[in-house]
């Protein structure tokens, strides 16, 4: 079959040799593994011949990996699913590490299928992308449930930051690989020392133990391979990230995925520090060695710090370590972080605090220390290639998903600890298995550390994943070499006490300089599609297409929304500061200026809504667009809350005291009383939001309608979680009800009426609300794909909502107190559609030997209130009256004045002061029989001159007149309710 047959190439040029007569099939391949340009068409023609002509006698397909010698491990998966399905042979060709990514890109470049499939590090995917190379392995994923767990399986880390291209899959993770912190535990504890938290600690260690005896043995302070071409690069990585990531793995480490402006500057030069007082505290040979001095010293016994991937502990008990005879104990933690961060702007180091270090950990004694876990080179993964044929495009697919499975590769992951090889270390979480690991021969202490490394770096939103864009492999390897020399250099004392700092800045300068020089040189070339900021973007999930409608706010619309809320939030101070300065005025007094205040500042905060709602991706960062989605909610549930609250208190507190007062009830409802349902809704509503924000919070998400448009909206990661959904629907109703309750109350509050009709303007406030409401919601659906729309819609009917409360409350209010004055008391009354149903104000009270067919009043509001009624109740009637002045601080004397009439039985009360003081009246039902004891008399004969006898001195006839009072908690009416006037 052609698929078992290959080919040679000439040593000298690479031209490709064909054995056999020209119409025979090329002999199996051999020696061959670097595919040359020259020869490509001539070998595809040559394979695809030998295929069709072998498909009719030898039906086993074989499948052709290619591969490194470090990823030997998969060899045993690739000989079970050979055995496993029939007619199937998995072929490994492996080559040299530091050949696979060339020869992967130039598969990808030719197009030939030469292999079906790769074993590799992620690093070369910025350049197969580029010639859309790997196949998209999406549908496998998605085909039954089976495959779905088993994909979940895989650690966060793994499937969206090395497995994933935009919003393709492209590699099946086969190996994790995280830095670790390795150390000796017995050591630390005999020189009475602590893990490191910050690499200046880590220097310390090294420094206080490097060159001491322990156990008959000299102590190595930091055991790093510093051999050039080796891991150098990921090395100064380590550290660099610690200092330039902080905001998330989207946010990049090396180069700012914004505009590809490397992150050097000061964090470069505390690196090259960093990394040059180690190596004063490492081995004598720690610049000839690679990766494996890192853990060959320590299994001797001799190095007390070191970092480096996993295998150091799978084979930490491997043949005569120290660990493995007893003698010593390895521990495991993660890597050291920063209590400095690098500022963007100014390139230069600043300290970590809260909002700049918020994936860091705080320290009481060192404050806040950045974390960023490195998963330096990213582990071995396997990728299809995406020109074979279909048949084994599905077949290889079959096969990376196999060797992925957790069936299969738990097996791998965990070894024996006396025998492991290492080469692949956990990406799933079944692999996290204390009890098989400790099965295995590892000690249990160790191992929890071990995975406790693990679970935080891969399941940390700040995880550090390399570059991988086209150009990559040159940054690192420039990277590698200046680190090294620079090193090397200062171990030879090179540099003196005064050049070190100068030899640091220009090498952070020059690198700066020729890693833009590399890109720049990328980007300019003829075949290249797409530039290294583009496919950086991309491979960082940050991508946005400068030819495609991106659907963003523009400065118009943007600024329309800041100044209606700017406008709504001035308004409302100013109303709230009118309330409080004239809050003992009656206007105000008579509206409670608590509730009045508390309006204000809910329309305040539901105005300032808008702002969060005008962000997206062209006006601000990924990062403040979450902080601004999640603000949205918050200000529009803890504004509204406030309002409704407040409105409803406000009206509930009114109906209380009315239909006590109606009832001839004595009562007093303070502000406190009703503050009880403000209390519960703000306090429900700060609950809510802040499950919701721990839980499942709003995040910035841009949502592609075509390849040329997408729009931003704010979503939640997960929209299948049903905790969000509970949260929302829990804030919805509660606010809902505060929303009927404030209607409720205000249609109780109908005929409650001052004389600017308070109750009536509510009214209009609600009924605003409504139609705002049954306009705007169903527009809400139809233009919800469309940003513009869709905030020129939300950000109106917050302002209408908001700007009718404030007009319809205050304007009236205020036209009221400049017409009046501030020294004149409102009218307060309770109207009734019913001439013989007069319950309470507003009527002029007659004696009781009149008709009850008392007409309402429309009298004079500028003359002294008269009430009337029959001398057995007079002096309790007074008595009251009296008593409510004194509650006032009011001498009663010059305010009550007796008329006796031509009849005896009728006596006239004037109220004839009230009209000059601004902080009493009395209400109509005060008239009522009162319990109260008193033996005040009457003061003084009411004169022709008080104007309550005509001329003649006969009877003459009462003028209707409005009573007048003012704010309800000056009410305290009588207890009885019989012998109602």
């Amino acid at each position: 079959m052609a698929d078992e047959t290959s080919h040679t190439f000439d040593t000298a040029d690479g031209t490709f040799i064909p054995s056999g007569s020209p119409n025979s099939c090329p002999p199996p391949l051999q020696e061959c593994t670097l595919v040359c340009p020259s020869n490509l068409t001539s070998f595809q023609e040559s394979l695809n011949k030998c295929e069709s002509d072998d498909m009719t006698v030898d039906e086993t397909i074989t499948l052709k990996f290619l591969t490194a010698t470090w990823a030997d491990f998969i060899r045993p998966l690739a000989d079970q699913f050979s055995q496993e399905r029939p007619g199937v042979n998995v072929e490994l060709v492996i080559i040299e590490l530091s050949e696979l990514s060339p020869n992967i890109i130039n598969e990808a470049r030719s197009k030939t299928g030469l292999f079906d499939g790769f074993i590799t590090p992620p690093g070369v995917m910025g350049s197969i992308v580029e010639e859309n190379g790997w196949a998209d392995l999406r549908s496998h994923i998605e085909s039954s449930a089976i495959t779905r767990s088993d994909w979940l399986d895989i650690f966060l880390s793994y499937r969206k930051w090395i497995a994933q291209y935009q919003d393709q899959i492209l590699m099946y993770p086969l190996d994790g690989d995280v830095l670790s912190l390795f150390y000796r535990q017995d050591i630390l504890d005999e020189f009475g020392l602590s893990l490191p938290r910050t690499w200046e600690e880590y220097n310390q260690i090294a420094g206080a133990v490097h060159g001491k005896v322990f156990k008959n043995q000299t102590l190595i302070g930091s055991c790093i391979g510093r051999l050039k071409g080796c891991g150098g690069a990921y090395w100064a990585n380590l550290v660099l990230s610690s200092m330039t990531q902080y905001r998330g793995t989207w946010d990049g480490h090396l180069f700012d995925t914004a505009d590809m402006t490397p992150l050097l500057g000061e964090a470069f030069e505390k690196m090259l520090e960093i990394l040059e007082i180690q190596a004063r505290y490492g081995p004598e040979d720690e610049f000839e060695a690679c990766v494996d001095l890192n853990s060959g010293y320590m299994n001797d016994g001799s190095c007390v710090l070191s970092y480096n991937w996993g295998n150091t502990f799978k084979q930490h008990l491997n043949d005569e370590s120290v660990f493995r005879m007893g003698d010593a104990r390895m521990s495991v933690c993660q890597t050291p972080g920063s209590t400095q961060v690098l500022d963007r702007q100014t390139m230069k180091l600043v300290p970590c605090d809260k909002d700049r270090c918020r994936f860091g950990e705080f320290y009481d004694d060192i404050g806040w220390v950045n974390r960023a876990p490195y998963l330096a080179f990213g582990g071995w993964s396997c990728a299809v290639n995406n020109y074979t044929t279909p048949g084994k495009t599905t077949l290889a697919t079959e096969f990376c998903a196999y060797a992925s499975s957790r069936a299969k590769s738990n097996p791998l992951i965990v070894e024996d600890a006396k025998t492991a090889v290492g080469g692949s270390d956990p990406f799933r979480r079944s692999q996290l298995d204390v009890d098989q690991w400790v099965a295995n021969g590892y000690h249990e202490e160790a191992v929890v550390d071990y995975f406790n490394v693990i679970s935080e770096a891969l399941e940390s939103d700040n995880v550090v994943v390399d570059i991988r864009f086209p150009t990559s492999s040159e940054i690192y390897a420039l990277l590698d070499l200046e680190v090294h020399d620079y090193l090397n250099a200062t171990r030879q004392n090179v540099f003196s006490g005064d050049e070190l700092s100068k030899a640091r800045r220009d090498l952070s300068q020059s690198l700066a300089r020729h890693f833009q020089e590399i890109i720049n040189e990328y980007d300019s070339k003829a075949s290249t599609r797409h530039t290294a900021l583009e496919q950086y973007q991309k491979l960082r999930n940050v991508y946005q297409a400068n030819n495609s409608n991106l659907n963003q706010l523009g400065n118009g619309i943007r600024g329309y929304g800041f100044a209606i809320a700017s406008l709504t939030m001035v308004l409302a101070g100013i109303f709230a500061f009118w309330s409080y300065k004239n809050r003992l005025s009656p206007v105000v007094k008579a509206s409670q200026p608590l509730f009045l205040i508390l309006i204000c500042l809910g329309v305040f905060v539901m105005a300032s809504s808008i702002f969060p709602m005008a962000m997206d991706d062209g006006f601000a960062s990924e990062e403040a667009c979450d902080k601004a989605c999640m603000a949205i909610p918050w200000l529009m549930s803890m504004g509204w809350s406030i309002l409704f609250a407040a409105l409803y208190a406000k009206l509930r507190r009114l109906n209380i005291v009315v239909r006590n007062a109606l009832a001839f009830r004595s009562i007093k409802v303070s502000e406190k009383d009703v503050m009880l349902p403000f209390a519960v809704l703000f306090t429900s509503n700060l609950i809510l939001m802040t499950v919701w924000t721990l839980v499942d919070p709003l995040t910035w998400t841009r949502i592609e309608t075509s390849p040329t448009e997408s729009f931003g909206a704010c979503r939640v990661d997960d929209e299948s979680s049903v905790s969000w959904k509970v949260i929302v629907s829990f804030v919805a109703v509660l606010n809902g009800a505060a929303l009927i309750g404030a209607n409720l109350e205000a249609y109780k509050a109908r005929h409650v009426d001052t004389e600017f009709g308070e109750s009536r303007y509510i009214g209009l406030i609600m009924g605003s609300y409504l139609q705002v409401v049954a306009v705007g919601l169903p527009l809400f659906f139809l233009v919800n794909d469309n940003p513009t729309a869709r905030f020129f819609l939300t950000s109106s009917m917050v302002f209408l909502m908001c700007s009718s409360v404030l007009l319809l409350l205050f304007i009236p209010k205020w036209r009221t107190a400049m017409q009046r004055g501030q020294n004149q008391p409102i009218m307060f009354g309770v109207t009734s559609r019913d001439r013989n149903d007069v319950t309470g104000f507003n009527t002029t009270v007659m004696s009781n030997r009149q008709s009850e067919d008392t007409a309402l009043s429309r009298g004079n509001h500028n003359s002294p209130t008269y009430l009337r009624y029959d001398d057995a109740v007079w002096t309790e009637r007074v008595t009251t009256l009296e008593a409510l002045f004194k509650d006032a601080g009011i001498d009663a004397k010059p305010y009550l004045i007796k008329a006796n009439m031509i009849d005896q039985q009728d006596h006239i009360v004037g109220i004839s002061g009230v009209a000059s003081y601004s902080g009493l009246s009395i209400p109509a039902h005060f008239m009522g029989r009162s319990s109260v004891e008193s033996s005040l008399a009457p003061i003084s004969e009411v004169e022709k001159d008080n104007g309550l006898l005509n001329p003649n001195g006969e009877r003459g006839s009462m003028k209707d007149e409005n009573l007048r009072t003012v704010a309800p908690e000056t009410f305290a009416a009588p207890h009885d309710n019989d012998n109602k006037t």
